[in-house]
């Protein structure tokens, strides 16, 4: 049993450090560092549904909105989290005024990618979340977060209504503002 509890934290770091190491490497590749590294590794997702140019302009992710009572039972009982799961979408914004939307996959991966024109979507309602107690009381917050805000937001595409929460303030501008955030 001791060897489980020291070689499996071992495995665990090792995964990170070559994930993170791979990521340095394409940043590097792209002529930049880290920061440029996770900009590639975000573009490889998105590989499938970019066009011969665009870039990404604009990053935004948001939960699918449930019930209260759905999220609280989901917490306290594990299993019915096989009914409700926790679905998070990307939500990005092109060069090319397309709004690329999809699901999370379990590791990382983008699933359904889709795009659509930006002026076929829109924000229907978006209602600022506030920040909790904890993040309230947290000085870091204090000195580099307070002006980041979140929305519960009402998201129509073509397809379908999304109600997400958590999409950053810099994807709600630039759907409603019609231009880069």
């Amino acid at each position: 049993m001791m060897i489980v509890n020291l070689v499996f934290p071992l495995l665990v770091l090792g995964g990170f450090a070559y994930y993170y190491f791979n990521v340095y490497k394409k940043g590097k590749a792209a002529g930049g560092g880290m920061m440029a590294g996770f900009r590639a590794n975000e573009d490889e997702k998105w590989r499938s549904v970019l066009q011969p140019g665009e870039t990404i302009s604009v990053h935004g992710a948001g939960v699918l909105w449930r019930p209260g009572w759905q999220a609280f039972l989901a917490s306290q009982m594990p299993v019915f989290r096989l009914f409700w799961p926790t679905v998070m979408h990307a939500l990005v914004i092109t060069n090319r005024d397309r709004v690329l939307i999809g699901r999370y996959g379990t590791l990382g991966a983008i699933k359904d990618p889709a795009g659509h024109p930006r002026a076929q979507c829109r924000i229907e309602s978006a209602t600022e979340e506030k920040a909790g107690l904890a993040a309230e009381l947290n000085p870091a917050y204090q000195m580099f977060g307070a002006d980041f805000k979140t929305f519960e937001a009402v998201l129509e595409l073509p397809t379908a209504k999304l109600r997400l929460t958590g999409v950053p303030h810099a994807f709600v501008a630039a759907i409603q503002g019609g231009g880069q955030a």
